[in-house]
């Protein structure tokens, strides 16, 4: 994954920071946290601040991510070795966080790679999985409002539509208006952004993924509020699909 500016890209990441924790007032008898896809670090080191009682340890296989990481941190553990994560936690009090990763992985994974992540993630042991992403539901598959599309093919946005077009396919489909809408925003790492495939994964389609011994203790769909009021600014549209979900899923006992 080559991102031209990171410094922009954890900024940004750190800005949905009380959103990410939404898990900590809804899980019981844990004491590690485990952040897959830990990046920078930031959503670990948010949550040391708050919680200092809880182990902390982040994982990443970019090189670059962990040092940053590892910058400055007291407690916390980072490393690009899950399998040695797993041989040192007690798994019955651990939750396994997938926050903004799970779209990344099916941008930049074989389908391989895909499915070694999955069973990593439902194969390991961990009594809890969070996971916030991404992840619209089925009917979002649709053909897009005419009158949408008409606030959004503007002359000074053409470039930036053609290139996403190209990636991408017609904006007239609407997960793909809605996919546009969710970063066109992001100038400065447009080259990464663009070919990065924000909604990989439907709703209803990870329901399937999730193994039988996992149950789902809390669910909800949603459109991040800031991401609705800035579209709602810059072209007058109202976003009417659910774009991110948010699910914690227990292991039955």
């Amino acid at each position: 994954m080559d991102i031209n500016n990171l410094a922009k890209y954890n900024e940004r990441m750190r800005k949905s920071l009380i959103d990410k924790i939404f898990f900590m007032d809804k899980v019981e008898n844990v004491d590690t946290i485990i952040d897959f896809g830990c990046a920078d670090g930031t959503l670990l080191k948010f949550l040391a601040i708050i919680f200092p009682e809880y182990n902390y340890i982040g994982y990443d296989n970019s090189k670059e991510m962990l040092s940053l990481a590892r910058d400055g941190t007291g407690k916390i553990k980072f490393t690009s070795n899950l399998k040695d994560i797993i041989t040192h936690i007690d798994l019955n009090r651990s939750i396994l966080l997938l926050s903004s990763v799970i779209h990344e992985v099916y941008s930049y994974s074989s389908q391989e790679e895909i499915q070694q992540f999955w069973a990593e993630v439902f194969y390991s042991g961990f009594r809890y999985i969070a996971i916030r992403d991404m992840i619209p539901n089925r009917n979002i598959k649709r053909q897009a409002s005419y009158m949408d599309l008409s606030k959004v093919y503007q002359p000074q946005r053409k470039e930036q539509i053609d290139e996403f077009e190209h990636h991408w396919g017609s904006l007239s489909n609407n997960i793909n208006l809605v996919h546009y809408l969710l970063k066109y925003r992001y100038t400065d790492n447009w080259n990464h952004e663009v070919a990065e495939n924000y909604l990989p994964l439907i709703f209803e389609d990870l329901l399937y993924l999730i193994p039988d011994f996992y149950e789902i203790d809390f669910c909800e769909h949603y459109t991040l509020p800031y991401v609705k009021n800035i579209v709602r600014e810059d072209f007058g549209i109202v976003l009417k699909d659910n774009t991110h979900a948010k699910l914690i899923l227990q292991k039955k006992q």
